[in-house]
């Protein structure tokens, strides 16, 4: 008998145990964008695209170099890229995008989804956990970007991985090629 009320207090000190810390999941790899395949689905003159910017594990030395966590474009449901899936459409065509901020702590401004080209500055600011739409006619053919800024940066740091191409097609058929894109990832130092 005198086992039954220490029986009962098991399971109750059990209970009050701290539960044993959750594995911590590092965001998923950057994939490098080679810019061969343009990013959302083309239809009768409509180009719609969905694109998130969430944190990703970057390796800018190589595969087998440091890695670092920084905010990557992505289509949604694809892998984060660096640069950003590429938008690449005739003249003429109507964009209909949506831009999600994955990132918890920060908002983020894009820039570049506007015609060209551009009579203004313009910019979309998207909070945290946020979904922004934009719709509008691409004009002019020519090589542009797009980019975007998380928070509010320094304005001697040069962190510009957050950026993809934008190509504006001419009429008529288009040559195979490749869009090579540099990105920045720099902080000045001091020579002191």
């Amino acid at each position: 008998m005198r086992l039954a009320p220490l029986a009962l207090a098991l399971p109750l000190l059990a209970g009050s145990l701290p539960a044993p810390p959750l594995p911590v999941v590092p965001p998923p790899p950057v994939q490098p964008n080679d810019n061969r395949h343009p990013a959302g689905t083309l239809h009768r003159g409509v180009l719609r695209l969905d694109l998130e910017v969430r944190l990703a594990t970057w390796k800018p030395e190589g595969p087998h170099g440091d890695s670092i966590v920084v905010p990557a474009f992505a289509e949604r449901g694809g892998p984060p890229m660096i640069p950003g899936p590429l938008v690449r459409v005739p003249e003429g065509t109507v964009v209909e995008a949506t831009i999600l901020n994955r990132l918890t702590d920060s908002a983020i401004t894009v820039r570049g989804f506007l015609p060209r080209p551009a009579t203004a500055a313009d910019s979309l600011v998207v909070p945290p956990g946020g979904r922004r739409a934009v719709r509008f006619v691409v004009g002019a053919a020519g090589t542009y970007y797009y980019s975007a800024t998380v928070g509010t940066q320094h304005p001697d740091v040069e962190r510009e991985q957050l950026a993809g191409a934008f190509v504006v097609d001419p009429p008529g058929p288009v040559r195979p090629d490749r869009i090579f894109v540099i990105n920045i990832w720099g902080t000045p130092v001091d020579s002191v």
